[in-house]
């Protein structure tokens, strides 16, 4: 009988220790499991989403917490796109909206390769969009597809711009301030003042909220207070948020005075 002994790079013996393969069924096995195993250490490379387990980690963000990846993955970064596209080019709306942030992503096992993901959208007419989308990987046609989308909720702001006080810093420490309902920086932390209102089971999907008024105060880092309408200025939540100098968002639904 002719034996074959392995001992290469592929190999789990160690030291001395040999494989003999008495058969070419035996060949056939160990090639089969070697390749396996290498596949499922590097991943499906042709597959952009996939993922595995040692690869997941623990972050809590938007509206819920679970096992989640880093917003910062160039996987989910690809997802994300591909949904804003989506959104985009599904739209009847004559506004056209970029993704601003990820918020939150999760892996979607049980349904195969892909993630579902909170993304804060922003749109050029003033329009802020907090979206769910469940982006997956279409194997058999070797292409991402977003299997579910749904807009959680909408916040717009008045178009007028607070009013400015020549004879005071724009920024002074420690006062809190009239701020414009139309910057980069009050629209996300309306957005994480919405999300705890809706984690508190307060908000219904697809609310239509107005932004309608905004307070900044320096620290260090950036307090806002807000005061937020349910379809209009009539009805309203307030709440305070705070941005640290690393510009992470934590909002406390509470009342505030202006």
């Amino acid at each position: 009988t002719v034996h074959t002994v392995v001992d290469g790079p592929f190999s789990s013996c160690k030291g001395t220790q040999k494989i003999v393969l008495r058969s070419s069924m035996d060949r056939l096995v160990l090639a089969v499991t070697l390749l396996a195993s290498v596949m499922i250490a590097r991943g499906d490379e042709r597959n952009p989403l996939s993922l595995n387990s040692e690869q997941v980690s623990t972050i809590d963000g938007g509206l819920g917490s679970a096992n989640e990846v880093s917003v910062s993955d160039p996987r989910v970064m690809s997802a994300a796109k591909f949904a804003a596209e989506t959104i985009e080019t599904q739209s009847n709306s004559l506004e056209k909206y970029s993704m601003e942030n990820i918020l939150a992503v999760q892996p979607m096992f049980l349904e195969g390769d892909g993630f579902e993901m909170d993304l804060h959208l922003e749109g050029n007419l003033g329009t802020t969009r907090f979206v769910r989308a469940n982006v997956i990987w279409d194997a058999q046609n070797a292409k991402m597809l977003v299997e579910s989308l749904h807009t959680l909720f909408t916040i717009v702001s008045p178009e007028t711009q607070a009013p400015e006080d020549p004879f005071q810093p724009a920024r002074m420490a420690g006062a809190y301030q009239a701020a414009s309902t139309n910057t980069t920086d009050v629209r996300r932390a309306a957005v994480e003042l919405a999300i705890k209102k809706s984690q508190n089971g307060e908000l219904a999907d697809g609310a239509r909220l107005i932004l309608c008024k905004v307070t900044r105060q320096v620290v260090a880092g950036m307090n806002y207070k807000l005061s937020i309408g349910l379809g209009s200025c009539d009805k309203t939540f307030t709440g305070l948020v705070f941005r640290s100098l690393q510009g992470e968002y934590s909002a406390t639904l509470r009342a505030v005075s202006f």
